[in-house]
């Protein structure tokens, strides 16, 4: 069998709250229909890359945690809280990932599409990611640090669930796909694989952030790459192991775009640059 190509698309999107204008999750879902259409293996997006500021127009804006800081605080005006980035309810949840599914749906795309902050019923907030392919969700990244998530708790209305990446409870994400081996770190959890996985096991490491564009590959394999896709300084990249060798984009791209890249895997698993 002979070499074939790879294409990783990358979402470029600032997703600090200093630069949030509020439409991430529009412009994340942009991104997926043009890859899904391009037909890209994978896409992956930052941190973040699911979450916007409560809006009456925007259709994937939440707005269910509004109603719930009125009930914890109801002496505090509304318009404190629709001012911020909010997590989504567990309806609002189940919304945008089946609009997601419905995207995706017969594509052998992997998609990253960046996290997403969750409530549950019982007030538990979590910053995950969802990965979707061919209509289903088929891993979901659960971020361990705090790192920033802590900004959706509604003034603590919320318990944000994260133990830390050298708890015990910490949860190492690494699946196998599309026959490549993967491992996923958000953001401020970085060094985790290193910790927890064996060492020159992974295809692929991927580091969805926002704020850190670098990490430890110790898991990778001498032929892996790695992928991260940052939300703050806007250092998107697919690199070798080591780091000496980032691929140039097959495209050029503006501040929130998919940038695409091109990788060659042999029929070994290897994959290299186009």
């Amino acid at each position: 069998m002979s070499d074939e190509s790879y294409y990783v698309g990358i979402i470029k999107l600032n997703t600090g709250f200093s630069h949030n204008k509020g439409h991430n999750t529009r412009t994340t879902i942009k991104c997926i229909k043009e890859g899904v259409k391009r037909g890209l293996d994978l896409i992956v997006g930052p941190e973040w890359g699911l979450a916007s500021k409560y809006s009456l127009t925007d259709k994937f804006a939440p707005r269910d945690a509004v109603n719930l800081f009125a009930a914890v605080y109801p002496d505090v005006p509304k318009t404190a809280i629709k001012r911020s980035s909010l997590p989504y309810s567990p309806r609002e949840a189940r919304k945008l990932i089946n609009i997601i599914k419905d995207i995706t749906k017969g594509s052998n795309a992997i998609v990253m599409p960046g996290t997403m902050m969750i409530y549950t019923n019982g007030k538990n907030l979590y910053n995950v990611m969802p990965v979707f392919r061919d209509g289903k969700v088929i891993y979901s990244v659960f971020k361990n640090e705090n790192g920033g998530s802590c900004n959706f708790d509604l003034d603590c209305a919320l318990h944000l669930c994260a133990p830390g990446r050298d708890s015990e409870d910490a949860r190492v994400s690494t699946f196998k796909q599309n026959g490549l081996h993967f491992g996923v770190e958000i953001c401020a959890d970085r060094g985790l694989l290193r910790t927890k996985v064996a060492p020159r096991s992974l295809d692929v490491q991927v580091l969805s952030s926002c704020g850190l564009d670098d990490t430890e590959t110790d898991a990778l394999k001498n032929d892996g790459y790695q992928i991260c896709s940052d939300g703050q300084s806007g250092l998107s990249y697919v690199s070798t192991k080591d780091g000496t060798e980032h691929l140039p984009p097959l495209n050029k791209s503006t501040s929130a775009s998919l940038e695409i890249y091109g990788i060659r895997r042999a029929k070994t698993g290897k994959i290299r640059g186009v």
